[in-house]
């Protein structure tokens, strides 16, 4: 991207922006320049000397928009305004301690700052004070490749990777609108009822209903024997247990300090009370079970990475096989499984022609991007999904899970695919620069 501009500050004159002459065709008597939520008002002068990729801004006015100097940006030009960006917003973290300390990490958004270009700020939820409509946060500095504290005003968009109380949340979509992408974290319940209106996605969810009495899970298990409990929210598989009926026996499977526990419980009544003391009423789904395929005892399910592009297109960025610990009933990396490209697994593992795993693929592919799409018609505003798919013994396709909340793309990582993990940072990145009005086809 060539087209970046660097702002100099006008010590000589005030409310005033002088542009090259290559960059705009005529002076305009009084226009507005904008930064994120802050716009002043300024006169317009054209000079044949300065050169096309710097501005001049008086002083007065970049300490009005607080724009910091440091960034490269785009300038956008309108009938009544000039805009300054993109000016992209970052909440990192809930605690400020927490960005404190891991604020280099989110670099990695950033490898390719000159096809983002403008502001990146990172910031906490503690770090916003609405009254005085200022975050502490950090500003990227592409000349050290360093983050640097500061106090700014709000952004132009926000990618939201933590969470934050519901009256912030409400705050900054009174100012940004639908400029805010990942804004509402859905449970898993809410994902069963909401997909299961859609002809395109209801086929691919398993049976579930919402645990509120023991009841529920007894009815489940004289209809399919066998019942995975899970809880609402959540992810790591924590929380989850596994129930089956053995002629009158009850058997339960659980996760314990890392470990798999079994109990068995030899009548109803006690069954009852088991799930009464450890389950609560519309915290936990109850699932049917599925026959997934499996390698070595070893269970095996996807995550497909799906996030938004620069023309807010959803792109389908990878899919990787998640190998569960030997006789374990999840497949989370973090549990002692390990991860795969799921090409290879398919042509591997799985046996099939090059040609046959490519259109399986592809048909996964399509069930995930129509879910996606199917979320947004419930009104929900997402752009970085990691969305867990199943298939079972007759190659039959489901959807198990989707994680808008910060899903982990690091799996590319766990499958030797960093490459992709980058692309999908760069690709949030450019999806924030789109919501703030500088995407391809916008400037």
């Amino acid at each position: 991207m060539n087209n970046l501009i660097k702002i100099l500050p006008d010590e000589q004159f005030q409310n005033r922006i002088t542009l090259s002459s290559r960059l705009v065709g005529q002076e305009r008597k009084i226009t507005y320049v904008r930064f994120g939520s802050r716009c002043c008002e300024v006169s317009v002068y054209v000079s044949p000397e300065l050169a096309k990729n710097e501005a001049l801004l008086s002083s007065n006015v970049i300490r009005a928009l607080q724009v910091p100097l440091q960034p490269l940006y785009m300038l956008k030009i309108r009938q009544y305004e000039m805009e300054f960006g993109p000016y992209i917003g970052l909440l990192a973290f809930r605690k400020k301690a927490n960005l404190d300390e891991y604020i280099s990490n989110l670099t990695n958004y950033l490898y390719d700052y000159q096809s983002i270009g403008g502001a990146v700020l990172a910031f906490s939820a503690e770090g916003v004070d609405t009254e005085k409509q200022l975050i502490d946060g950090y500003i990227y500095n592409p000349d050290l490749n360093e983050w640097e504290q500061g106090l700014y005003p709000f952004p132009a968009s926000l990618f939201k990777r933590a969470g934050m109380r519901k009256s912030l949340r409400d705050h900054f979509h009174s100012l940004l609108g639908q400029r805010i992408f990942n804004s509402y974290i859905f449970n898993k319940w809410e994902m069963h009822t909401w997909l299961s209106n859609f002809e395109t996605t209801k086929p691919y969810l398993p049976e579930t209903i919402l645990y509120e009495t023991a009841k529920d899970a007894l009815w489940f298990l004289k209809t399919y024997n066998e019942a995975f409990i899970k809880p609402i929210s959540g992810s790591q598989g924590e929380g989850i247990l596994t129930a089956k009926k053995i002629g009158n026996h009850y058997v339960f499977k659980f996760r314990e300090e890392g470990n798999i526990q079994k109990k068995i419980i030899e009548t109803q009544e006690e069954a009852m009370a088991f799930m009464k003391r450890l389950l609560r009423k519309d915290a936990y789904i109850i699932q049917q079970p599925l026959s997934l395929l499996k390698h070595e005892d070893r269970v095996i399910d996807f995550r497909m990475l799906l996030v938004k592009d620069q023309n807010g297109k959803w792109e389908d960025f990878n899919l990787i096989t998640r190998f569960g610990k030997s006789g374990s009933y999840v497949s989370n990396i973090s549990d002692g499984g390990s991860a795969e490209l799921a090409m290879s697994t398919f042509t591997g593992i799985f046996s099939l022609s090059a040609e046959r795993a490519y259109k399986f693929r592809q048909e996964i592919a399509q069930v995930c991007i129509d879910a996606a799409l199917n979320l947004e018609k419930c009104g929900i505003h997402v752009g970085n999904l990691g969305i867990d798919v199943a298939i079972d013994q007759d190659f039959k396709i489901w959807i198990i899970e989707i994680n808008n909340k910060d899903p982990n793309h690091t799996i590319s990582i766990d499958a030797n695919d960093r490459q992709t993990f980058y692309q999908i940072k760069k690709a949030n990145m450019l999806y924030a620069k789109f919501l703030a009005g500088f995407g391809e086809e916008q400037v």
